[in-house]
């Protein structure tokens, strides 16, 4: 009975050691992703946001496209308040875009056609903002659909912010 205490206590320690050198994994990638994207991250965080009505259909999103070019960083504040899918058409004006989404909240954002590099990164830059960061690359100019589902009952704040890189 002892060694089966003595076995069990030792595989606690080894499965809690594991998660906490996961975490220390994570916040070190973490600091480092926005240590490398600070200018960024910081403009992100003091974009102005425009109250927008967004497409709650695939169909209807090309009628309130965005254009995202390589300067200007869009802002956007939707109302919706319900759980729902939701998508903002983007019109990408240059080949090779890069871009960082940002939300308040973990949203599940996919942008079809584009690749996610990097996803779910906390904006550390202004923390009391509550930003999750997910950067994607376009590999031609043209129409990209963003599709973000909604999980809470807040308004959903939105930046997109050109990258260099």
């Amino acid at each position: 009975m002892k060694n089966t205490s003595v076995i069990t206590i030792g595989l606690g320690l080894f499965v809690s050691a594991s998660a906490l050198a996961s975490d220390d994994v994570n916040t070190t990638k973490n600091q480092n992703i926005n240590k490398h994207y600070a200018s960024a991250y910081q403009a992100i965080c003091n974009q102005a946001l425009e109250t927008v009505t967004i497409a709650t259909t695939q169909d209807a999103a090309p009628q309130l496209e965005k254009t995202l070019n390589a300067t200007d960083t869009l802002g956007l504040r939707v109302a919706n308040t319900e759980k729902a899918t939701v998508y903002q058409q983007l019109a990408i004006t240059e080949w090779n875009q890069k871009f960082v989404v940002a939300t308040n909240g973990n949203y599940k954002i996919n942008i079809k056609g584009a690749d996610a590099p990097i996803t779910d990164v906390a904006n550390l830059q202004c923390p009391d903002r509550n930003l999750t960061m997910h950067h994607f690359n376009t590999h031609e100019w043209g129409s990209y659909l963003l599709q973000i589902d909604i999980d809470s009952g807040k308004p959903l704040e939105l930046v997109i912010h050109p990258t260099a890189n």
